[in-house]
């Protein structure tokens, strides 16, 4: 299975600055079957291919260690007008640099479109970057690097 076009386009490392805020929502289950949902930004998913993502968690939060856990994630991205869940199974875990995060290489499971004839979808959830916006890209940018590497 692999991403559509538009999402490969859209995580391939060179829209850092120009997708800043757009957040996309990575479900997780623990050993204990609770669920977790991280908020990631541009500067954590990178795709290499249509059949890759690659992924930046902090060391420290739920969804990181759940991901460990179970291996598996659901990826959801608004884009286009439409709902993308995309199923992810964990390859492999690296530590990333100095930035306290853990990477993940996972591989697309199942790419999944929902789109409704009677309305189109024109934003998921967003945010606003406070305090220092170059510092914060400069670390989103450094983190695409790193995953590129994986």
């Amino acid at each position: 299975m692999s991403l559509p076009t538009e999402l490969t386009e859209l995580f391939n490392g060179d829209h850092v600055d120009d997708a800043c805020g757009e957040t996309f929502l990575l479900a997780t289950v623990d050993e204990e079957h609770l669920p977790h949902l991280a908020m990631l930004g541009i500067g954590e998913v990178y795709a290499p291919s249509p059949t890759r993502i690659n992924l930046a968690l902090h060391r420290g939060t739920g969804s990181r260690r759940a991901l460990s856990v179970s291996r598996h994630g659901l990826l959801s991205v608004v884009r286009g007008g439409a709902a993308h869940q995309i199923r992810l199974h964990v390859r492999s875990e690296h530590l990333g640099d100095s930035d306290g995060i853990t990477c993940f290489t996972t591989e697309v499971v199942e790419a999944r479109q929902d789109r409704a004839a009677y309305a189109t979808l024109v934003s998921g959830v967003t945010f606003e970057l406070r305090g220092d916006l170059d510092q914060t890209l400069a670390r989103w940018h450094r983190q695409v690097e790193h995953l590129k590497l994986l």
